[in-house]
C-alpha cells in the first residue's frame, strides 16, 4: 500500500463543484476519502459514490474521454492516481488487481440493475 500512497494526489472539492466534466480525458481513477460525489449526465444522477469508493476506475483502466460528469455533494476529500501508476500499481500487485476487478464488477452489477429498473 505504501507505493500506492506515494503515488496519490489529494483533491480537495467542495460541495456543488465539478470534480469531471463530460467529455474530459479519462486518465485517471479517483478515490473518495471523504464526502460523497454524484456522477451524472445532466441533471440524471446515475450513481452516488462515498468514503472508500472508486470512482472513473474505467478511465485507469481504458483512456478514453468522460462519458458523464462528476460533482461533489459535499464538501470532499478525494485521492486521485493517474492511469500509468495504476498501469504499474496492477501489473506489481495481484492482490490489488483482484480488488480492482470486484470493485468494477460491483459498479457494473448496480448500473445495469438500475438501467432495467431492478435493482
Amino acid at each position: 500500500m505504501a507505493s500506492i500512497a506515494s503515488r496519490l494526489t489529494e483533491v480537495e472539492v467542495p460541495a456543488g463543484e465539478t470534480l469531471i466534466s463530460n467529455g474530459d480525458p479519462g486518465d485517471g481513477l479517483f478515490v473518495v476519502w471523504t464526502g460523497r460525489v454524484r456522477v451524472h449526465d445532466g441533471v440524471r444522477t446515475l450513481a452516488e459514490f462515498g468514503e472508500r469508493e472508486v470512482v472513473a476506475a474505467l478511465s485507469a483502466i481504458a483512456p478514453e474521454p468522460r462519458e458523464a460528469s462528476v460533482t461533489a455533494v459535499e464538501d470532499s476529500v478525494l485521492y486521485r492516481l493517474d492511469h500509468v501508476d495504476f498501469d504499474d500499481v496492477l501489473a506489481a500487485d495481484l492482490d490489488v488487481s483482484r480488488g480492482v476487478i470486484k470493485a468494477l464488477v460491483r459498479q457494473l452489477r448496480q448500473a445495469t440493475a438500475a438501467a432495467t429498473g431492478n435493482g
